[in-house]
């Protein structure tokens, strides 16, 4: 995960940036719901719906805070299979998590937001290592030296790739945030470009999850 993460610095030229678009898989997902069995949307230490999936090294997938509690716990093995981890990096499952939030919807469950909360972790087990809290404090200083002195084209770019990395975890806005990324991109609301003004108010709005952010966001006169 590190390393594709240093990808993004490398390979940041060539990086395809086309817009998101939220509705691709909708119809798709409502087929799904019904073909699901409700206990695979469950985490298996709590037996609870899970509100933040999340993949370990042996394929399977807990609710983050339960992993991190079975992890700060002393543990480093799955709790499913027992089989002792090399690594504790935790990958967001993304498609589990919508899949999730779907079913609550169709089935009357309510589903809290995720980013407001305090999960009470190191710095490096946020980021699941040394090496990838290193790499992605690296990757956001890189953007953010775009936003601030990159082309037109380079400050769109940077400001997608933040709107994407600012969507998928607490740590990443947490680096974004204090690379001074959100003075950079509250200038960029007042761009001629629209795709940068796009990208640069959803990642504004991803990174207000953190619980930082808010003040930072007023004191530079968002």
């Amino acid at each position: 995960m590190a390393f594709m993460i240093y990808c993004r610095c490398t390979l940041f030229v060539v990086v395809d940036n086309a817009p998101i678009r939220q509705s691709d898989g909708v119809g798709c997902i409502s087929d799904l719901i019904g073909c699901l069995n409700p206990d695979d949307l469950r985490c298996p230490i709590t037996l609870e719906i899970m509100i933040e999936p999340v993949t370990i090294s042996t394929g399977h997938t807990y609710d983050r805070s339960s992993i991190i509690k079975w992890f700060k716990s002393g543990n480093h093995t799955c709790p499913k299979t027992g089989e002792r981890l090399i690594s504790i990096d935790l990958v967001p499952n993304l498609a589990l998590k919508r899949l999730i939030k779907q079913y609550g919807s169709e089935n009357g469950i309510p589903f809290p937001e995720t980013g407001g909360c305090n999960h009470d972790i190191t710095r490096s087990a946020g980021a699941g290592s040394v090496t990838a809290e290193q790499v992605m404090t690296l990757l956001a200083s890189f953007l953010v030296g775009k936003l601030m002195a990159g082309t037109r084209e380079e400050q769109q770019k940077a400001a997608y790739e933040i709107r994407l990395l600012t969507k998928t975890s607490d740590f990443n806005r947490s680096c974004l945030v204090e690379a001074y990324a959100i003075p950079l991109l509250l200038n960029l609301l007042s761009s001629s470009n629209p795709a940068a003004q796009e990208n640069a108010i959803a990642a504004l709005m991803n990174l207000s999850k953190y619980s930082k952010s808010k003040r930072i966001m007023i004191e530079s006169g968002g």
